[in-house]
């Protein structure tokens, strides 16, 4: 993309815009506006698709649009690593509040100062 280039969805916003003055101003036709308003939701519709991917998935598709490569928002974990993650933390927690709730162990019963 060059540098003067804007994204696409802008330019399809910058179009629609234009499309509803001129509509507003009866300068443009009913037909015209119509096949813009349709290209305007497919943007849309597009938007909203790969937005659905992005939070299913956790990444961004790079490569551009048959891209094969996902750039990962987080670790990529299954629900079998996160589960064993969470059992880790409980097993952890349960033995620092064993831990904390039993006698010191450097006490040795001796007289305290």
């Amino acid at each position: 993309m060059e540098m003067n280039e804007k994204p696409m969805l802008s330019q399809a916003s910058e179009m629609m815009l234009e499309a509803m003055r001129k509509v507003r101003d009866k300068t443009m036709d009913p037909k015209e506006a119509t096949a813009i308003a349709q290209l305007g939701l497919g943007v849309i519709n597009a938007a909203n698709a790969e937005t659905a991917f992005i939070k299913t998935v956790r990444g961004i598709p790079r490569g551009g649009v048959f891209g094969d490569r996902i750039q990962y928002l987080e670790p990529n974990v299954s629900k079998e690593q996160e589960k064993a993650a969470l059992e880790r933390e409980k097993k952890e927690k349960a033995r620092l509040q064993a831990i904390s709730s039993g006698p010191c162990p450097y006490d040795d019963g001796g007289e305290k100062i």
